[in-house]
């Protein structure tokens, strides 16, 4: 990635038909969010980077790489196994200006589990909270979610510039930031999904969050 190296091949076919196509297709990930995403972070002087759901961490080298001295990045990515592929992508492109962080962000400190979407079937990166009960994966991973306004507080982070891709419950991660979208936030990038097939709350969500910004 710009000079980076970056490991596509994880335990998840998520990569090979994802990942690679885009790259192969395109010649990155998400081209249109990539290209635009280079543009900012080129001209601003002093970025701060939060990549709210880093999976592998296509957008925190990006960012680390063309930061360079001039700001810090901050990975956020929940699941295991994932943020062990996320680290050793940091970790062999020697970065040292990036945090990563292995935490579930929420609107509230809850306990959740980590399930399989629709989507990616392979990968245990949906949020659900326990409050609402699960009948199903029990080999789910049990989290302590945090909002992030209160890891911001803690961390010291204070992002400029976020880039968020939780898979469907962005609207709690977006409730539990409303210090930072007040006083920190410049640019946002959402990605709105799914909540795992189910539609009929995507509008709702979508214009709280609206309103919230």
């Amino acid at each position: 990635i710009d000079g980076s190296a970056f490991h596509m091949c994880g335990p998840y076919q998520f990569c090979a038909t994802v990942y690679h196509r885009c790259c192969a297709n395109y010649g990155a990930y998400e081209p249109g969010l990539t290209m635009h995403l280079k543009k900012l972070l080129e001209n601003h002087p002093q970025p701060r980077v939060l990549d709210i759901g880093a999976h592998y961490g296509w957008y925190t080298l990006l960012s680390a790489t063309l930061i360079g001295n001039r700001g810090r990045v901050f990975a956020i990515e929940p699941t295991e196994r994932i943020f062990s592929i996320l680290k050793h992508n940091v970790e062999i492109n020697t970065l040292t200006g990036v945090g990563l962080y292995m935490v579930p962000l929420s609107d509230r400190r809850e306990t959740v589990l980590m399930v399989s979407s629709e989507i990616t079937r392979e990968e245990q990166r949906r949020m659900l909270s326990t409050a609402a009960g699960s009948t199903f994966q029990p080999d789910a991973p049990v989290c302590q979610a945090v909002p992030f306004d209160d890891l911001n507080e803690t961390e010291n982070i204070h992002p400029n510039i976020v880039k968020m891709d939780v898979h469907g419950v962005w609207r709690k991660v977006a409730d539990g930031m409303k210090q930072s979208l007040q006083y920190d936030i410049e640019h946002f990038y959402l990605e709105i999904d799914r909540h795992s097939g189910d539609t009929s709350n995507r509008r709702d969500d979508l214009l709280h969050v609206i309103s919230l910004l």
